[in-house]
């Protein structure tokens, strides 16, 4: 979600959730400042999200490892099918 800010606990514990992890291939966390960079390390110290998670300065890095994470996911899945 752009421009989020913070995510409550339950919100943190959803994400980390069998019904998320059945749908999300990979989740990049642009993180512009200090701060946000701080809560993110934070978060996927704690909850250690079980699909690819990374952060990055920019949306269009983001962008760019997603396209790439996101890719070798279907590769791989196409593989073993």
């Amino acid at each position: 979600a752009e421009g989020l800010v913070r995510a409550d606990r339950d919100a943190q514990r959803f994400a980390s959730s069998d019904e998320v992890r059945a749908i999300t291939q990979a989740v990049a966390l642009v993180t512009r400042t200090f701060t946000e960079r701080h809560l993110g390390r934070m978060y996927l110290w704690l909850f250690k999200p079980p699909y690819p998670t990374n952060m990055f300065p920019s949306r269009e890095s983001a962008l760019e490892w997603l396209s790439l994470t996101v890719g070798r996911s279907t590769d791989a899945n196409s593989a073993t099918s």
